[in-house]
């Protein structure tokens, strides 16, 4: 039969078991296994454990669930909302500087996990409401992290580079070099058409919009901060003059005790040791 004909209906069966709703993995797995079965009869029921440990016996491979380790405890650690916060701080007066400071934690963030869906998890959860909360556009928020998240695959290192060096026997720090170009060119297109297209759209507007929030936030903040400060300082106030008050009572009982108990020394009063103790 025709390869091309031959990878055709590979290519159709396997969309058609993928579209079925079955796992991937298991898919994959009947896909190949029918067409061997199909093909090569059932001598290559024989083959199949071969192929299949072939196919991980790489050590290569021992690198993937790393980086997915990798991307998955930065993801859940402050590290990735830290990279956002730093990012959109430097860039505040720039238009669409929330949009810019989107692409770059994507950009950095993939440089240390090498996944598009960490990519996405990470700074998504973070970037998309805090843009919401600015007046940004659902669409503007959505296609950032979509757009920053691509480039996952593209920045080395990369899992999906890893898989296709694997697959086709080519030189993985080749590829991880190779990409490192189109993959910082990506990042700068983005942020230049982010720019570009906010500054044709108006968005300026939702910037000052922003700025004057974040102003009005930092003014309520403080005004919070120095009520706290007075209402401390009142307190402060009220107990030292309770501990003042405290004192001058004592001075006075002190007196009293003094007077009372040089007057039962005068009379010669029977008094116990027990009474003249509590009065000294």
């Amino acid at each position: 039969m025709d390869p091309l004909i031959l990878g055709l209906m590979v290519a159709v069966a396997t969309i058609v078991v993928l579209f079925s709703g079955i796992s991937v993995a298991i898919g994959l797995l009947l896909v190949a296994a029918g067409f061997l079965l199909a093909f090569d009869g059932m001598r290559s029921v024989a083959l199949m454990p071969e192929i299949f440990f072939g196919g991980l016996d790489n050590f290569a491979l021992l690198s993937i669930p790393m980086f997915i380790i990798m991307g998955a405890s930065i993801a859940s650690t402050r590290a990735g909302a830290d990279l956002y916060e730093a990012l959109d701080r430097w860039l505040t007066r720039v238009p669409g500087g929330l949009v810019i400071s989107n692409l770059g934690a994507c950009a950095l963030f993939a440089a240390m996990s090498g996944s598009s869906p960490a990519t996405c998890a990470a700074i998504g959860k973070m970037g998309i409401p805090e843009m919401r909360k600015r007046g940004y556009p659902d669409g503007v928020a959505a296609g950032s992290i979509a757009a920053g998240g691509t480039l996952g695959i593209l920045i080395p290192p990369s899992v999906t580079m890893i898989v296709y060096g694997i697959a086709t026997d080519t030189s993985i720090g080749r590829l991880f070099l190779a990409g490192v170009i189109p993959g910082v060119l990506l990042v700068v297109l983005f942020m230049l058409w982010s720019l570009y297209d906010t500054w044709r759209n108006g968005s300026e507007e939702v910037l000052r919009k922003s700025l004057k929030r974040k102003a009005e936030t930092e003014a309520r903040e403080a005004a919070a901060e120095a009520k706290r400060a007075r209402v401390r300082q009142d307190q402060c106030d009220e107990t030292t003059r309770q501990i003042h008050f405290l004192r001058d009572e004592m001075e006075t009982v002190g007196e009293r005790a003094e007077e009372l108990l040089g007057k039962l020394i005068n009379l010669n009063c029977a008094t116990s040791s027990a009474e003249l103790v509590w009065i000294r």
